[in-house]
């Protein structure tokens, strides 16, 4: 049978779960009704912090998640690898109904575990769960990104200490309403969860599922640059919560890095500027592209 986490917080209520291996499946539940995830993710909107622009960073954030609402996206994962979002963009987001996966921001390294680092880390952790908890568009915390299946060893490795020892305790202590997934891909608990979305066995995952394939439990970072022009995911994926295709950038830019380019031509007589342009291919830089 299937086993969901129900968690709720100003009335709307939020589930995430998973069913046993024999058929896998990983869905968020609003006010009870299963909803298909339609997503993106949401990164710096500044590659330079500090850049001057012709919009505020606030200003960016509505205008993403009003592309989210016109392009029919209903949630928004605020990535592990960026940073922690403004008021505004949590509020915009109230506002639109859109949902937000939001992860604690730890992605794609092993952090220190010395006693001075963790209390900055905990202290972060509160205030942000503290802060951003009020807003119903949070359906879920997620604890990093992609650091569980690089770095998870055990109980005792430097990874658990502090995702599991300091970062998942501390959202669980601030904020029992949601529910908590491990890391971002992941399997999920193995001890299960309780009604409130918390890992069965004082509220901190001390085993996570093992997973052979990255694809049978859970959510899944699906990249295949070789395999762009199928469109189509591998069937052992559950949750894409991270996908990626090669594309090209916006056309001015485009046009502009074609026009000073001298060799080969910028065009062909078929597909100018196009995708199997001359251009394109000699700016292709990936060997199954």
């Amino acid at each position: 049978p299937r086993t969901y986490v129900a968690a709720s917080r100003e009335g709307r209520n939020a589930t995430a779960g998973d069913e046993p291996a024999d058929a896998p499946v990983m869905g968020i539940t609003i006010n009870g009704v299963l909803t298909f995830a339609k997503g993106a993710n949401v990164v710096p909107v500044e590659l330079l912090h500090g850049r001057k622009a012709p919009w505020s960073a606030a200003e960016r954030l509505q205008m993403v998640v009003a592309d989210a609402l016109a392009m029919g996206l209903n949630m928004l994962r605020v990535w592990g690898g960026g940073e922690y979002l403004p008021s505004s963009f949590y509020e915009a987001c109230d506002a639109a109904g859109v949902l937000v996966w939001q992860e604690a921001m730890f992605a794609c390294a092993e952090y220190p575990v010395d006693a001075a680092f963790l209390e900055r880390v905990r202290d972060e952790v509160q205030y942000q769960v503290r802060r951003l908890s009020v807003h119903s568009s949070v359906v879920l915390w997620s604890g990093n990104n992609e650091d569980g299946e690089a770095y998870d060893t055990g109980p005792a490795s430097p990874y658990q200490v502090l995702n599991t020892g300091v970062v998942l305790a501390t959202i669980a202590t601030h904020d029992d309403t949601r529910p908590l997934w491990p890391s971002s891909p992941s399997p999920g608990f193995a001890s299960g969860v309780n009604a409130t979305g918390l890992p069965v066995g004082g509220g901190v995952p001390l085993v996570t599922y093992p997973r052979a394939d990255g694809t049978t439990r859970g959510d899944t970072h699906f990249y295949n640059y070789s395999a762009c022009s199928t469109g189509t995911f591998p069937d052992g994926v559950r949750f894409a919560s991270e996908y990626g295709y090669e594309g090209l950038p916006g056309g001015g830019e485009w046009t502009r890095a074609a026009s000073v380019a001298s060799t080969p031509p910028a065009n062909n007589a078929s597909i100018p500027l196009g995708l199997l342009g001359s251009f394109a291919q000699y700016r292709q830089r990936h060997a199954g592209g």
